[in-house]
Parts: C-alpha cells; structure tokens; sequence
C-alpha cells in the first residue's frame, strides 16, 4: 500500500488467474476502511501473465446489494512504448503488447544500462574517458558510440517510438534519424 493525506494506492500482482481476487479486493478495502474512513482508496489488480482465462476481466464484487470494483490492467493487453517514458515501469515493457519481447527486452537492458545522462555523470565513464586520451582510440570510441546510437535508433524506431522521443534517448539528430528510417524502408 502507498499513501498520502487523502489517498491509499493498493496494487496487487498477479501471475495466475484467482477466483478469489474480487472478494479479496473487497477484504482489504473494508480494512483499510476501518482504520482509515476518511482516506479515498484506488485498488488495482495488475496480471503480469497472459491469460485467456474470465477471471482476468474480473473488477468486480457482487453479492446481494453489497457491490465493489477496481481496476484491471493486463499488461500483454498495454501498448509498449508507455513504458518507456517512467523508468519505474520498464521492467514491465517486455510483459506488454509486443510481438517482438526480446527485442523490447533488449531496449530495456539498453535504457538501464546506457541512459546518457547517467553514463556522463558515471567515475566508471569518466575514467574510461581519461584513460582513451590517445587520438586513434577516442576516435574508435566516438564511432563506436555513434554506430550503437544508430543501431539503438533502428530498433526503437521498430518498436514504433516517435521521432523526438529516439532523438532524446539517443542524442542523435531528428534528421539523422530520419535518414535512417528511409534506409530501413528502402
């Protein structure tokens, strides 16, 4: 449970598909209710694996007059690049709608480890940076560096991310960008 002065987020994952996970829902919120009636409760049900089960549509309780909902959210059912904009959820892209996971986790792994504002601010980087004084290997790094931008670029562009979004991530420009997408088309 997260909270604030006037909210309590209730997330639950799941990997399978649970009969009992309506009637659950409503447990912890009349809990929650009991030692906190003033706060607003959001509850949400995440599943994690594909399911082709009901049960995964399932975001409500109903017995008698006694009725209770939350949200649903499938992720093989959410679109990839979403993902891509708030660090904390790329864990989660390589679950979501994508015909092509290993390459969505490749993007990932790529993102966590290469993110350029995190790399310049990087001792390890920095020391790199020092110890490739010699002009022959900065050279070599630089067009290293600019061939995986490249190779980077192609793939997000792939995975149908938008032109300023691959420019940010990989501080190549929009028109080179651009050039590359017509050469993959051609």
């Amino acid at each position: 449970f997260l909270q604030s002065e006037q909210l309590i987020l209730h997330t639950e994952f799941q990997t399978d598909p649970d009969s009992q996970i309506p009637f659950r829902m409503l447990d912890y919120r009349i809990r929650v209710y009991r030692r906190h009636p003033q706060k607003q409760m959001r509850q949400v049900v995440i599943y994690l694996r594909r399911s082709d089960s009901p049960l995964v549509q399932e975001n409500t309780f109903r017995l008698g007059e006694t009725f209770h909902s939350f949200q649903v959210i499938r992720l093989w059912e959410e679109n990839t690049p979403q993902f891509f904009h708030h660090p904390g959820l790329l864990p989660f892209a390589v679950l979501s709608n994508t015909d092509d996971p290993e390459q969505v986790l490749s993007l990932v792994s790529i993102k966590n480890i290469l993110r350029s504002d995190i790399m310049r601010e990087s001792v390890i980087y920095q020391d790199i940076l020092e110890e490739g004084e010699e002009k022959g290997r900065q050279e070599g790094l630089q067009e290293g560096k600019e061939e995986k931008a490249r190779q980077i670029a192609l793939k997000m562009l792939s995975a149908g991310f938008p032109i300023p979004e691959i420019a940010r991530f990989t501080d190549l420009s929009p028109a080179t960008i651009e050039e590359l997408q017509r050469q993959q088309h051609n």
